[in-house]
């Protein structure tokens, strides 16, 4: 909270610039991941890991729970989209 008292903070513009650069840096870097996640696959262990569950939870409960990602075969294994993943867990939390 802060007191009506209190002075104001002053920082000087290069303070700011470098500041600035910061924001733009990170926007960039996340921009960047999102565009690799369209196309990141995550297996059933590294989604439980994501999830905080066991590989056996993520193939034989989750991925029947309604509205979790659908998995694409791989020959015989399901993978998952990660940014699907992440929406998913973006839907439960929010």
């Amino acid at each position: 909270m802060i007191k009506v008292n209190e002075p104001a903070m002053v920082i000087t513009m290069a303070e700011l610039e470098e500041l600035m650069q910061k924001v733009a840096d990170l926007a960039v870097a996340k921009a960047l991941s999102k565009a690799q996640d369209q196309d990141e696959m995550w297996d059933a262990a590294r989604v439980g890991a994501y999830l905080g569950v066991s590989a056996w939870t993520v193939r034989y409960r989750k991925a029947q729970e309604r509205g979790f990602p659908k998995a694409i075969k791989v020959g015989r294994a399901p993978l998952w989209r990660a940014a699907d993943v992440r929406k998913y867990v973006d839907k439960k939390v929010t």
